[in-house]
């Protein structure tokens, strides 16, 4: 993992309990990407409204969480599972909500959550953090692009821990793909010149157009529902 400690004969330390813990419960869940960081690395790059809290101790560890293709058949299984998700407005905001907090009931660290999908007063500028912490490079077509995954992840959540952080500076994300100019650039900016007119599946394009992480590309039914939000979609979808 960039910019982290990694010598196999080195002590453990102490932000990696709850890292470790917090990344495996996630992803048990389906929410399968998490990478640490020092609050101070992002409150340091943005504005004060888009600060993380950090009580005085800019080195805290933060984690920010994620999820690529695999969370929609365990979300599937939830949504069969439990009326309460169909009854949400989101079912997948919900569905990922609850993952995460059922994940940091099971440890011992007093934390604080912001939600990706929340906005106000907590609102957090989730791209540049991603990118800050390691994990998505936001490319010119404003995706937050993987190295392994490409643009097929949705960003979810970042917890806050009371204990520090990985030691040292953050990492440096030097941009995965070199094909953004070529590739989905183009696309994003004739999407952007006829934003009026614009459907999802013009904005799926600027996706489809990045060639990285193809063979990960979410299926038919979750690409539907993550950009129409058509609740009909999760009426038909068969359970895993």
């Amino acid at each position: 993992m960039s910019g982290l400690v990694t010598e196999p004969d080195r002590q453990r330390q102490d932000w990696e309990q709850p890292f470790e813990r917090l990344r495996d419960l996630c992803a048990a869940g389906g929410l399968d990407l998490a990478q640490p960081l020092q609050v101070g690395w992002y409150n340091d790059s943005v504005e004060d409204s888009l600060r993380l809290p950090e009580s005085g101790r800019p080195q805290s560890l933060a984690v920010i969480i994620g999820n690529t293709r695999s969370m929609w058949a365990p979300f599937l299984r939830a949504l069969h599972a439990r009326p309460d998700l169909r009854r949400s407005e989101n079912p997948v905001d919900a569905y990922a909500m609850s993952v995460v907090e059922s994940a940091l009931a099971a440890i011992a660290h007093r934390c604080v959550v912001r939600w990706a999908h929340v906005l106000g007063a907590e609102v957090v500028a989730m791209q540049r953090l991603a990118q800050i912490a390691g994990l998505a490079y936001l490319s010119p077509a404003h995706l937050s692009v993987h190295p392994t995954y490409g643009p097929w992840i949705s960003l979810r959540a970042v917890v806050v821990f009371d204990v520090d952080g990985p030691p040292g500076p953050p990492p440096v994300m030097s941009p995965p793909c070199r094909e953004c100019e070529a590739a989905c650039h183009p696309v994003f900016a004739r999407v952007v010149e006829n934003a009026e007119r614009a459907t999802w599946r013009d904005w799926l394009a600027v996706r489809d157009a990045c060639p990285l992480g193809r063979q990960f590309r979410y299926s038919d039914a979750q690409i539907e529902y993550h950009y129409a939000k058509d609740r009909s979609l999760l009426d038909r979808a068969d359970e895993p």
